[in-house]
């Protein structure tokens, strides 16, 4: 099984790759090709809509055919939304490549891939998983962040085909990959009404998602161009710098979790994440807001492995793909939503006004989830304590 994990990784890391990339090089290439903040909007709207779609209907796609097929199948249609954004002429092609739902606009995971990868991760690893997860995040973090530097050195018009071009070497590795059965079922861990706590988590994911996708790494890319005229070899190495620390930070998710309580790990960095993201336009300068930006994104992806471990313990193997497949379509759905409120409200003198909801709406999160599930912590850290 640890080669199936060590598969698993390399396509996150070559698929989060191409997110960071595409992130801030479509922002670059859309604002070139004269596109306004309101189209730009309705475009990473339409892109999350599909996306989220794409992963609601998962669960069918591996009932029809198997996992393996299913992410080979969407890593051939990646492909041809990275092709569909080389075209520099008329709108179709862009609305075409958004409609197919694979166009990765940052750290939000859109179609069926980590759905599925987090599946394969709880199957193979078993009682590891929770550190395999952090690992896992930690490689992708690392990608997007060498991603997001790469319009430092190549023109914003090369990145849509080298986007096609890492999805067909996903397509080989998916292929290539041995089968993953699942394991025998058990009785889930925790909760005796499953189903409900992963739904009631679902639609607080659904709302931090909301608050995340008014500021899409894309949208901020074209923030920061717009606020500060920040060249493109500029917001790459930001953004590099931004993602490094995400990364590293992912390092002392688990441990933290493990001392703390998962809950308590997710809300206690999560929350002055989002404090730094409404300060942000406040200051007046680039390198103030690039500052507090990296401070922001030091703290905003620890709870990340933290919830997605948290999810895969609270149920059973055989229930696995239905909460991995509901929670990680719920998150783009949610999403899609807020890149067409940044539009409209960075087309206004309010520039800074996507940061503040964005904020806003994600510190009611945080205080929302601290006070339904605290009482989670004691229950894992209880359960993790009878297995050492």
């Amino acid at each position: 099984m640890n080669g199936v994990v060590a598969r698993i990784f390399a396509t996150r890391a070559l698929r989060n790759a191409g997110y960071g990339w595409l992130t801030v090089a479509l922002a670059l290439l859309l604002e070139q090709r004269g596109y306004t903040s309101q189209l730009v909007g309705a475009l990473f709207t339409i892109g999350l809509i599909a996306g989220a779609g794409y992963a609601a209907s998962t669960p069918r796609w591996v009932r029809r055919f198997d996992r393996r097929t299913t992410l080979v199948v969407a890593s051939l249609l990646m492909a041809a939304s990275g092709s569909l954004l080389w075209f520099p002429r008329g709108y179709a092609p862009t609305l075409a490549a958004m409609l197919l739902g694979t166009v990765g606009l940052g750290t939000q995971e859109v179609g069926p891939f980590s759905s599925l990868e987090q599946t394969l991760i709880a199957d193979a690893a078993g009682s590891k998983a929770a550190t395999v997860f952090g690992y896992y995040n930690l490689v992708g973090s690392f990608a997007i962040a060498i991603g997001a530097a790469m319009p430092a050195v190549l023109p914003a018009d090369a990145a849509p085909l080298g986007y096609a071009a890492i999805a067909l070497v996903l397509a080989g590795l998916y292929a290539t990959m041995p089968h993953v059965p699942t394991p025998p079922r058990e009785k889930a861990p925790i909760a005796s009404h499953v189903p409900r706590a992963v739904e009631r988590l679902a639609v607080l994911f659904a709302v931090d998602a909301f608050g995340g996708g008014i500021i899409v790494q894309s949208f901020m890319a074209y923030w920061f161009s717009v606020r500060f005229h920040a060249p493109g070899t500029l917001l790459g190495e930001l953004f590099f710098a931004a993602n490094t620390i995400a990364a590293i930070s992912l390092l002392f998710a688990a441990p933290l979790a493990r001392r703390i309580g998962p809950v308590r790990t997710m809300v206690f960095t999560h929350l002055p994440s989002n404090v730094l993201l409404a300060v942000i336009p406040l200051v007046p300068s680039f390198e103030w807001a690039a500052t507090i930006l990296v401070a922001r994104f030091a703290l905003s992806q620890m709870d990340v492995p933290v919830r997605q471990a948290m999810v895969m313990s609270i149920v059973s193997p055989e229930e696995r793909p239905r909460a991995a497949g509901l929670t990680n379509a719920i998150r783009p759905a949610a999403a899609a939503l807020g890149p067409a409120v940044a539009g409209v409200t960075m087309a206004t003198a309010s520039i800074g006004l996507p940061f503040y909801l964005a904020g806003g709406i994600k510190i009611a999160y945080d205080l929302t989830v601290f006070g339904q599930f605290h009482e989670l912590d004691a229950k894992l850290l209880s359960k993790d304590a009878r297995r050492a």
